[in-house]
C-alpha cells in the first residue's frame, strides 16, 4: 500500500501541497482497511512524501515528477522507520534537498531478505549515492561488505562500524558516520558519580548492535571511579514485543538492587526504563532518593510516570554528516580518503536522578 501511495505522490496524482481525502474515505477508495492507510501514509511521512497534521490531515509535500531535480537521489536504507532512526532519514533529508536532491527511505525490517532486496532496488533504480544502516550479523560478513564496497555509487554506513579485529579485514573502504555509543556509557556513570552515587547497577540487553559499545564504556568508567557492580549487572536478550516478559525479569532485578543496597541504574533500553521504574515503586523504592535511574536513548521508549535522565544518541547529527560525506564523495569523486566519524551523544537531564 505505501508502495502505491508513494507512486500516486510522487507521479502528480495529488497537487503539491494539497490535502489528501480522509483515512476512512482513501480506504474505502483503494479497498483495504484504514489501519493499512495509517500505517502507509505514517511511512510516506517519514520519507518527506506527506505531512500529517493534527487536525488538518495530510498534505502532500512529495514534487511531481515533473519538477527537475538539480541535486541527487539518495537512498537510504535502515532497519526501521518507525522506531530509533527516523531522525537519521530526516537529517540526511535536511542536507540532500538543501542542495536540491531528493531521498528514497526504505526499511529493512530488521530481515535480511528484505535488506538484500531494498539494495537490488536502489542499485536497479539509479540512484546515484546510499546511506545504509546494515542489519548486524549482515556487517559481520565479508561477503555483505564487499557487496557495499563494490557498489558503483558512493556508499556511507551509518550507526555501524566494520569489524577490524581478529581475523576480520581492517582495510575497508567504507565510510562511516556513528554514534559514540562507548563514550555514552562513560557519560552515564560519570554522572551518577557527580550525584553522589556509589553503587551502580547496569541493566541492559546483550550482543546487540550497540550494546556491547555501551557495557565496555560503562565498565570501564566504573573501572576507573571505582564504582561498586558486581551482582547489580544484568545483561539479557529480550524481545521488547513481550512486555510480560520484561516485566517479570525487570522484578526479579529489582529484588537484587535491594538486597545489595544499589543506590543508581544505568538502564540501557529506553523501552524497559518504564518497567523499572514502575518495579521500582513496587518494591518502595523512592526515584531518585533511594535508587538513581539513568536510560540510554529516549527513542522507543514507554510513557514514563517522571522524565528520565538519558545519555542520548545524537542521530540527526549522525544522518546530517552522512549526507555530507556523500555529497563529498559526489563532488570530488568515490575515490576519496575514507573517514570514520564518531558523534558525541547528549546528555538530557531529568527528575531520575
Amino acid at each position: 500500500m505505501a508502495a502505491r501511495l508513494r507512486q500516486q505522490v510522487r507521479g502528480g496524482s495529488w497537487p503539491h501541497l494539497s490535502r489528501l481525502p480522509p483515512d476512512a474515505d482513501l480506504a474505502r477508495h483503494l479497498g483495504v482497511g484504514t489501519n493499512t492507510v495509517r500505517r502507509a501514509l505514517t511511512l510516506l511521512h517519514t520519507e518527506g512524501l506527506v505531512e500529517r497534521r493534527r487536525g488538518s490531515g495530510t498534505v502532500v509535500l512529495g514534487q511531481p515528477s515533473s519538477i527537475e531535480q538539480t541535486g541527487p537521489r539518495v537512498g537510504v536504507l535502515v532497519p526501521s522507520l518507525t522506531r530509533y532512526f527516523p531522525p537519521l532519514v530526516r537529517g540526511v533529508r535536511d542536507v540532500v534537498e538543501a542542495g536540491g536532491g531528493t531521498v528514497v527511505a526504505r526499511p529493512s525490517d530488521h530481515g535480511a531478505a528484505q535488506e538484500s532486496a531494498v539494495l537490488d532496488d536502489f542499485c536497479s533504480s539509479g540512484l546515484e549515492a546510499m546511506v545504509v544502516v546494515p542489519l548486524t550479523p549482515s556487517l559481520a560478513t565479508p561477503q555483505f561488505r564487499d557487496r557495499l564496497e563494490s557498489l558503483e555509487v558512493p556508499v556511507v554506513v551509518a550507526e555501524r562500524l566494520p569489524p577490524v579485529s581478529g581475523a576480520e579485514r581492517g582495510d575497508s573502504r567504507l565510510s562511516c558516520v556513528v554514534s559514540d555509543v562507548r563514550r555514552g556509557g562513560l557519560m552515564a556513570v560519570h554522572h551518577l558519580v557527580r550525584a553522589g552515587r556509589s553503587r551502580i547497577g547496569l541493566l541492559s540487553s546483550r550482543d546487540t548492535a550497540t550494546s556491547e559499545d555501551f557495557h565496555s564504556g560503562f565498565t570501564q568508567a566504573a573501572h576507573d571511579l571505582g564504582v561498586a557492580v558486581g551482582q547489580a549487572t544484568l545483561r539479557w536478550r529480550y524481545d521488547w514485543r513481550r512486555p510480560q516478559q520484561i516485566r517479570r525479569t525487570v522484578r526479579g532485578y529489582v529484588s537484587t538492587l535491594v538486597q545489595t543496597g544499589t543506590d543508581a541504574v544505568v538502564c540501557f533500553d529506553s523501552t524497559v526504563v518504564s518497567a523499572l521504574l514502575r518495579e521500582l515503586e513496587a518494591a518502595g523504592c523512592r526515584v531518585p532518593d533511594d535508587v538513581a535511574v539513568i536510560t540510554y536513548d529516549e527513542e522507543g521508549g514507554h510513557p514514563t510516570p517522571i522524565p528520565v535522565t538519558a545519555v542520548v544518541p545524537d542521530r540527526g547529527e549522525v544522518g546530517r554528516l552522512a549526507a555530507h560525506v556523500l555529497l563529498r564523495q559526489l563532488d570530488r569523486g568515490i575515490q576519496i580518503p575514507v573517514t570514520q566519524t564518531l558523534v558525541s551523544p547528549d546528555l538530557v537531564l531529568g527528575a531520575s536522578t
